[in-house]
């Protein structure tokens, strides 16, 4: 395509590839922690020697712990995902007259046939449940009976599943602000000298 300043083009083409690269990495996280949690899961439950090795209210507070690192690297992945994101829609989609950048596509919605970020918590928080139904099944069978190893789970699953929720709502206000960051930058052109100075006098990397 001929359209338009070429090497505004290539810079979109380049930010827009970085943002998807980020996107995959994040449903990538996701994907996988579900086939870990579903497979530990099922592995747990049909193995009665693997019950007696660990006990179900560890072995469930570990699921959980897996599950928080995951909604937190996700979420990074994702906030990175929406600066650049941020900067695609401010300074190169809104300023094509034919849209022919495709305005801001991938900032508001994300690849073609995803979970949007406040899915994405739908799907940690059900996970949660899944966890907390199978430990749910390990106590009715007597498998665990002190309160201190029943407390345990469902602590870790009260922090869990709000935690999942203010992280995917956090990424989409993260989305907006960042948009609205970078308008404020394009709009002040002493903001923008400041940003290009600090990037000229950083020191140069060592080899």
């Amino acid at each position: 395509m001929e359209q338009g300043n070429p090497t505004r083009l290539e810079e979109y083409v380049t930010l827009r590839e970085e943002q998807l690269s980020l996107f995959t990495h994040a449903r990538d996280i996701l994907y996988r922690t579900i086939g870990l949690i579903v497979v530990a899961l099922g592995g747990y439950a049909i193995q009665p020697e693997m019950r007696k090795l660990i006990p179900s209210f560890l072995f469930t507070s570990f699921l959980l712990a897996i599950l928080v690192l995951s909604v937190i690297t996700y979420s990074t992945a994702m906030d990175q995902a929406y600066r650049i994101g941020g900067y695609i829609a401010i300074f190169l989609e809104s300023d094509d007259p034919e849209r022919w950048l495709r305005w801001n596509r991938f900032n508001r919605y994300g690849p073609p046939l995803r979970f949007r970020p406040n899915v994405d918590a739908a799907v940690y928080v059900s996970m949660s449940f899944v966890i907390m139904f199978f430990f749910g099944m390990f106590i009715y069978y007597g498998e665990a009976q002190s309160y201190i190893a029943i407390g345990i789970p469902i602590l870790c699953a009260g922090f869990a599943m709000p935690f999942s929720l203010l992280m995917g709502r956090g990424v989409r206000r993260r989305r907006v602000e960042y948009q609205n960051d970078w308008r404020l930058i394009r709009g002040s052109p002493s903001r923008q000298t400041q940003i290009h100075q600090h990037y000229e006098i950083l020191p140069p990397r060592a080899p």
